[in-house]
């Protein structure tokens, strides 16, 4: 009767476990589907053309993270909270490239740096070298 108890308990353990990665990754899916639909709309109202995958798309993702886009680097016409615009800044960072070369850490260290307004501690993300 024990190993029937222990063996319920177990089960409802991994079921807790799975049903908590299955939230989590369904969090993290909509918030990189909202940085997307946040990205496209802004090339489309700005006019640029730039399909994703390519070195053109990197250096774009590179351009929004160095804040060459004020309207993605804040709220804005496109951006409508700073939950968002984290969102777009992680999409940008995982597309630009930077994360296969320099990996997360260096990302969270600058977004930590971005979210207390100490921007002149932020770390500078290096252009990789071909």
């Amino acid at each position: 009767m024990k190993t029937m108890k222990i063996k319920k308990i177990i089960l409802g353990l991994l079921l807790l476990l799975g049903l908590a990665l299955l939230i989590f990754t369904m969090i993290k899916w909509r918030q990189e589907t909202r940085a997307g639909q946040i990205i496209h709309s802004y090339m489309v109202a700005k006019g640029i053309d730039i399909k994703p995958g390519t070195e053109e798309y990197q250096i774009f993702m590179r351009d929004i993270l160095w804040g060459a886009y004020p309207e993605l680097f804040s709220i804005s016409n496109f951006i409508n909270n700073e939950e968002e615009v984290v969102y777009v800044h992680n999409y940008a960072y995982r597309y630009s490239g930077y994360e296969e070369v320099y990996g997360k850490d260096l990302f969270s260290i600058f977004l930590d740096n971005l979210n207390n307004n100490n921007l002149k501690e932020a770390p500078a993300l290096p252009t990789p070298t071909p």
